[in-house]
Formats: structure tokens, sequence, C-alpha cells
């Protein structure tokens, strides 16, 4: 039972890593995003 749960927990946090990675690109591609909209041409 012990083993399932650190298996559970080993698959959550390398899920997490991948997830953080693509939410730290998304947040700089939104901000660049919205940097650019907010600077007049």
């Amino acid at each position: 039972m012990n083993l399932n749960i650190k298996i559970l927990n080993q698959k959550e946090i390398n899920n997490m890593k991948i997830s953080k990675k693509f939410t730290s690109i998304f947040l700089a591609g939104l901000l660049s995003a919205s940097v650019a909209f907010s600077t007049p041409a």
C-alpha cells in the first residue's frame, strides 16, 4: 500500500514539473503578448 502511494507521488511530482515548465512558458508568452499589445506601435 505504501509503495503504491510512493509511485503515485513520484508520478504526480513528474507531472507537476512538466506542467510547471509549460505554465512558465505560457506565462512568459502571455506577458510578452500583453506588453506588445499595451505598447503603442
